[in-house]
């Protein structure tokens, strides 16, 4: 049996994966901006990891989330992951 799409529900789909393009090229902008600060701290031989900044982006991402009606812990989760990869890649350019 063939499913017959919505025509609405096909445009928000399309809409999302539109979205999700977005994500991952803004995903790819700030991993440029990563390795140039990666590059910066090895310059300077500053650490890879600064604890307070990351705390400080954890409570703003928190805060944010709160203010637009999003799940914080949802958020805090995705800014981990980020700030881990952003850790990994500064530490391959470090080691270079």
């Amino acid at each position: 049996m063939k499913s017959i799409m919505d025509p609405k529900l096909a445009a928000l789909r399309e809409e999302l994966s539109g979205l999700d393009a977005r994500l991952l090229s803004l995903l790819k902008e700030r991993s440029l901006l990563v390795n140039a600060i990666g590059k910066a701290k090895k310059k300077l031989g500053k650490p890879i990891q600064d604890e307070a900044l990351e705390a400080a982006i954890l409570i703003r991402n928190r805060q944010w989330a709160e203010a637009e009606g999003l799940d914080p812990d949802f958020i805090e989760a995705i800014t981990r992951i980020i700030l881990s990869e952003s850790r990994r890649l500064q530490n391959v350019i470090g080691n270079l």
